[in-house]
């Protein structure tokens, strides 16, 4: 996706549970971070449809891992998760079977609490011991092949929305480009103007280009520009009504860092609004109410 962030996994499609039968506080004590490896199988599995083979999403995901594969906690992690999504597409390649092991047998996963008993650490030994048997034995049930699941962006460049926000008030917001590299993940980029009125707005609105910029919080004057992806729109979805269209200029802004849910979409007018109208010094109880999100 050139230079867009990784966008957030928010369906649970291709999304496989590492489980190993265990209680959740053995689980937890056995390994502290499976959200990584659900990640890690979430990406394997993105490339694997795009890819058409076991061996490319792999190196894909290596190549992904980046700085994750210079810690040697994380890294054990790491092909923990290959090895799991591997084996469920029935497929496990030697060089993920051996490295996994090779950690297995240096101690890796066995828990890093100081207070660790040693029947604990007899115990998650056994534990990792009996997961790499699996792993490296044949799936039974491999799964089906995964799919790939079209959703484009949902609006195109240039559309014009306004915003249905608490209160019978409106915001604005433009729609900036469309990004469709990845088929699964439409993207649109949307930008937020500084509007908040009991009254729709109107074109004169979207040609005054008066952008949202953000100095509440943690913000450092930065405009409200983000993605967003198709998923999660079909619930908010009558919030937002296309009132027009307007052409995109050359120095309106063209990318963003973040990739967002579309309960953002609106939300930060009503924090500046507040904020700056309180000096600054808003306390959080009093940020305006988000019915809606």
């Amino acid at each position: 996706m050139g230079n867009l962030p990784w966008p957030p996994m928010r369906s649970r499609e291709g999304f496989y549970e590492w489980r190993t039968g265990l209680s959740m506080e053995k689980s937890e004590r056995l390994i502290e971070r499976e959200g990584l490896i659900g990640e890690i199988v979430a990406r394997f599995v993105h490339h694997l449809k795009r890819e058409g083979s076991i061996e490319e999403a792999t190196e894909r995901c290596i190549e992904e891992a980046g700085d994750l594969m210079d810690e040697r906690a994380e890294t054990f992690l790491f092909w923990l998760g290959i090895c799991e999504a591997q084996w469920q597409y029935g497929e496990s390649e030697e060089r993920s079977r051996e490295a996994l092991g090779r950690l297995v047998s240096l101690g890796h996963g066995l828990g890093t609490r100081q207070n660790i008993s040693p029947d604990e650490v007899l115990e998650n030994r056994a534990l990792l011991e009996s997961t790499l048997l699996r792993l490296t034995s044949p799936n039974p049930e491999p799964r089906p092949w995964p799919r790939t699941t079209v959703r484009p962006p949902v609006y195109r460049a240039g559309q014009c929305l306004s915003i249905a926000l608490p209160q019978g008030r409106y915001g604005a917001a433009i729609v900036l480009s469309e990004d469709n590299s990845d088929p699964e993940q439409g993207l649109n980029l949307i930008g937020v103007l500084n509007y908040l009125e009991e009254s729709p707005p109107d074109a004169c609105v979207f040609e005054a280009r008066e952008w949202l910029w953000l100095t509440h919080r943690n913000w450092n004057n930065e405009q409200d520009v983000a993605w967003y992806g198709p998923l999660g729109h079909e619930e908010k979805k009558e919030r937002f009504v296309a009132v027009g269209e307007t052409a995109v200029r050359e120095d309106d802004p063209e990318t963003s860092r973040i990739i967002v849910g579309w309960s953002h979409l609106g939300q930060q007018v009503l924090f500046e609004r507040e904020w700056r109208e309180h000096g600054g010094q808003l306390p959080k109880k009093e940020l305006p109410p988000l019915d809606f999100l």
